[in-house]
């Protein structure tokens, strides 16, 4: 745990192998935490950002899909390419192109073009049944991060009421850069910079814009503002913080407040008594209330037939204890 205020920063670094001291990812953290009562209220605030840096792929020493060199296979994506692959319109039908052959006649179902943007090209500088490779390296492995996070809260005690304000924000932003786009793209015979005689496609790859980035931005916060407290307290017939129970119905502050999971609950473990679905073993299960500001914890333990029941109430976070029947 890091003192109020301080940064840290952090890198990933590897211990062993060809990578070992090469530090990674940096990782910076922030946070503060302050307030203060004066008897009757009190304030908190609080805030935290944190930032983690990309983990790119060349700091790995990966740059290729071609893992020919390492013993494995060639995963580069044919057809494709910066300068690009000229392929027929009936290249996915099987059918070669309809204007060009090669030296001896045979059919040609791709040419791979050569170096150059392209703007002065002759169909002699064309790779006849060549195809040229896009090399689909993501550029991350793992995204760039950060996060803001503030709440606040406030309360006066005014006697006979309380006022009471919470707010709290968050935001999440991650950006994952991955490969460059690729496509096929339509080049008419009408096109003045194109040397065939025939509608064609070409497989591009747009590495001048750089790779597909994936952004994913989560907003949320709340606010609200309210009062605690007995209005009229001497026109109460009994004290609603204490509870009455008549005729078998419950009255008090919070009795209808988040009860019905709690007594489907409670009748569960009744019929799991019954039909002896326990076994020997008490059966435990975990229940929680919100009862407006205040909470509590309940612990249960289904009686078996051999062990009793035991029952136990977790304290208020704030070291009050849980109220409500």
């Amino acid at each position: 745990m890091l003192p109020a205020g301080k940064r840290r920063i952090d890198r990933l670094a590897f211990n062993k192998g060809p990578h070992a001291g090469l530090h990674l990812r940096r990782w910076i953290k922030w946070y503060e935490t302050f307030g203060n009562n004066w008897g009757s209220g009190q304030f908190l605030v609080t805030a935290q950002y944190d930032e983690k840096q990309a983990l790119r792929t060349r700091e790995l020493g990966i740059t290729t899909v071609d893992f020919r060199a390492r013993g494995g296979g060639d995963f580069r994506q044919p057809g494709f390419g910066s300068p690009g692959t000229v392929l027929p319109l009936g290249v996915f039908a099987g059918q070669p192109f309809t204007t060009l052959t090669g030296p001896n006649g045979e059919p040609v179902f791709s040419t791979s073009l050569p170096p150059g943007d392209g703007r002065n090209l002759q169909l002699d500088q064309l790779g006849l049944n060549q195809v040229n490779y896009t090399d689909a390296v993501a550029t991350d492995i793992a995204p760039h991060e950060h996060n803001t996070s503030i709440y606040g809260t406030v309360e006066q005690d005014l006697g006979a009421v309380t006022l009471f304000a919470d707010a709290a924000y968050s935001d999440r932003v991650s950006r994952l850069r991955t490969v460059n786009a690729f496509t096929y793209i339509y080049v008419p015979q009408s096109n003045a910079f194109s040397p065939f005689h025939e509608d064609v496609l070409v497989g591009y790859e747009f590495a001048d814009f750089g790779p597909i980035a994936y952004v994913v931005d989560n907003t949320g916060w709340f606010a609200d503002l309210g009062v605690r407290g007995v209005f009229g307290p001497k026109e109460w017939t009994w004290d609603p913080y204490r509870g009455k129970i008549e005729d078998g119905d419950i009255y008090g502050r919070g009795a209808c407040d988040q009860r019905a999971g709690m007594a489907s609950m409670v009748y569960a473990g009744k019929l799991i008594k019954e039909l002896e679905l326990g076994g020997d073993e008490p059966l435990e299960w975990h229940t929680a209330r919100v009862e407006r500001r205040r909470r509590a914890v309940r612990r249960h333990h289904v009686r078996s037939r051999h062990r009793p029941a035991r029952r136990r109430h977790a304290q208020h976070p704030r070291g009050l204890p849980a109220r409500g029947p």
